[in-house]
C-alpha cells in the first residue's frame, strides 16, 4: 500500500493499470536524462599503456559468473580494458574482483567507488562501454560513447531454480 505511485515509463504505468491498480499513477521521467555533464570536471584515468581504444566494463555481482565465463571467449586484444565499479547497489566490486582473479594484469582495475557524477564522467573516457544498468547506458549516450548493454531477464526453470539470461544490445553507431 502506498500513498503515492510514480513510474519512469508509460509502459509500466499501463501494465499497472492493466493488473487492476486504479489509483493515480504519475509518470516521472528520470532526471538524469536532462543532466548537463559539461558543468562537471573530467575524471582522470590511469595512464593507458597503449593507444588502443579504451573499453570500460562494469557489471553487477549477480552476473559475475556468467560474465567472467563469457569474457573468456571474447578476443579483447584490440582494446585497453578498464574494469571499474559503478554501483554499490549492485555490488560491482565483486564482479571486478572475479575478473581480476581470472585475467590478472591483462586489464586495468579501478576499484574505488565514485560519486554518481564522477561515475557518469568516467564513462565518457571510454571508446566502448559494456554495462548493465539504465543509468550507465544513459551516461554513455549523453557522452556519445558507444555501448553494449546487458539486459537481465529473470526466468523460473522447471526445477524452481532462478536463472538470469543475457541479452546484448549494441548502441547505434
Amino acid at each position: 500500500r502506498a500513498d503515492y505511485i510514480s513510474v519512469r515509463t508509460e509502459p509500466i504505468r499501463r501494465r499497472l493499470k492493466k493488473i487492476g491498480i486504479n489509483r493515480t499513477i504519475d509518470f516521472v521521467p528520470d532526471i538524469v536524462l536532462d543532466l548537463d555533464l559539461n558543468q562537471f570536471a573530467q575524471v582522470k584515468m590511469p595512464p593507458a599503456a597503449t593507444t588502443k581504444p579504451k573499453l570500460g566494463i562494469a557489471i553487477r555481482a549477480k552476473l559475475q559468473n556468467e560474465f567472467v565465463e563469457a569474457l573468456r571467449y571474447i578476443n579483447l586484444n584490440k582494446f585497453e580494458v578498464y574494469c571499474f565499479v559503478y554501483s554499490r547497489q549492485y555490488d560491482d566490486l565483486k564482479t571486478l574482483q572475479a575478473i581480476k582473479r581470472t585475467f590478472g594484469d591483462k586489464f586495468h582495475y579501478l576499484e574505488d567507488y565514485r560519486s554518481p557524477v564522477e561515475s557518469f564522467k568516467l564513462i565518457g573516457n571510454f571508446d566502448l562501454l559494456i554495462h548493465d544498468t539504465f543509468h550507465g547506458i544513459i551516461a554513455a549516450a549523453l557522452q556519445n560513447a558507444p555501448f553494449i548493454s546487458i539486459l537481465i531477464f529473470e526466468t523460473r526453470l522447471p526445477s524452481q531454480v532462478n536463472s538470469s539470461t543475457f541479452v546484448l544490445i549494441k548502441s547505434p553507431a
